[in-house]
């Protein structure tokens, strides 16, 4: 399905049907990252990019499993204008995670780029400066140690 036509379809949906459903219909479109096809791995790693907000809009478990989805990806690419776009895709979706203070989904992105690393020497180095979560861990911290102090974030970032 093209990607215009999955937002204005994920519009329509919102509040009509099941967050349940919601969350299968998203998880399967990030599953097409792992197709042997390499034109719909592209295509796929594209369209992830574009609907990273879509993903981080419900309770976070598309958000989650496509962060994993994207990292795994990203670990097996070997082809390199696909491990571009892979990777651009798996920055959006962390990046995503980190403005949305989805933890969980946090902690999936750190845990995939140790994957990615351990597969890739050194590709770490280019991924964690452009997810952000450096430059934010001020906010992190000052979320974990407020009033509502939060034992997720400090999970999350000090594992």
């Amino acid at each position: 399905m093209p990607r215009a036509k999955f937002a204005r379809f994920w519009k329509s949906c919102c509040g009509a049907v099941e967050l349940k459903t919601v969350n299968e219909i998203l998880m399967k479109y990030a599953s097409c990252i792992g197709l042997e096809v390499a034109e719909a791995r592209r295509t796929t790693a594209i369209g992830l990019g574009e609907l990273a907000e879509l993903y981080g809009s419900g309770d976070g478990s598309a958000l989650i499993e496509s962060i994993r989805k994207v990292g795994n990806q990203l670990a097996l690419e070997r082809e390199p204008e696909l491990q571009t776009l892979v990777g651009a895709a798996f920055v959006r979706l962390s990046q995503e995670a980190a403005s949305k203070r989805c933890y969980p989904a946090m902690q999936q992105a750190l845990a995939s780029i140790d994957s990615v690393e351990a597969q890739r020497p050194g590709s770490s180095q280019s991924l964690l400066p452009r997810i952000g979560a450096e430059e934010r861990i001020p906010e992190f911290v000052e979320e974990a140690s407020g009033p509502a102090k939060s034992p997720t974030v400090c999970w999350t970032f000090f594992r």
